[in-house]
């Protein structure tokens, strides 16, 4: 189903908002791109100097990413993978690892894992207090900005900023919950 969606589906382009001003004036390190999609921030990260590995489930959407950066002469490891079981080439160690809208517990606890001693995790995703039409229909897996804080927290992140932000998108303003937190 998500090859489909994205071979059908013309996803956003532009990086989230909030990812432009995490990322904007840190110098560039390596970053994962979980559940990279068509690789929007992928892209933006590598054109900013940032060596990128992306993975997502689809392999249309990793072709899609390639091409692209291919195209606009840019590096970035892209590769299918499942991000509930695939594992980083070296175990992780990134600088940045970065969750856009990828609702999944399970992938979180591993992401957190994935980040190197002084690097960050930014997770990006719907709210639980967002309109249901933006995002899974799957109440539970909505992001509770004070339930995600504590999950990082526990897997020995410090939290540096957790919120929720608005966006615009084509059917009206919605709520996202952003989250940054370090490995000290």
């Amino acid at each position: 189903a998500w090859d489909e969606r994205h071979r059908e589906a013309d996803g956003p382009r532009e990086p989230h908002p909030a990812v432009v001003e995490t990322v904007a004036g840190q110098p560039p390190g390596s970053v994962l791109d979980i559940a990279c999609g068509t690789g929007r921030h992928s892209l933006w990260l590598a054109e900013n100097g940032w060596h990128v590995t992306a993975v997502d489930f689809s392999r249309v959407a990793v072709e899609t990413l390639q091409r692209t950066a291919t195209g606009r002469g840019l590096e970035v490891d892209a590769r299918v993978g499942d991000a509930r079981a695939w594992t980083p080439p070296g175990g992780g160690g990134y600088d940045l690892v970065l969750m856009s809208f990828v609702h999944l517990p399970e992938v979180l606890a591993r992401a957190t894992r994935w980040v190197a001693p002084g690097g960050r995790l930014l997770v990006v995703g719907h709210s639980a207090s967002a309109p249901v039409a933006a995002g899974p229909s799957d109440h539970r897996l909505r992001l509770d900005r004070i339930d995600l804080a504590a999950r990082v927290t526990g897997a020995r992140l410090r939290v540096l900023r957790v919120a929720e932000v608005q966006r615009q998108t084509p059917d009206g303003t919605t709520t996202d919950v952003v989250l940054l937190a370090v490995r000290l």
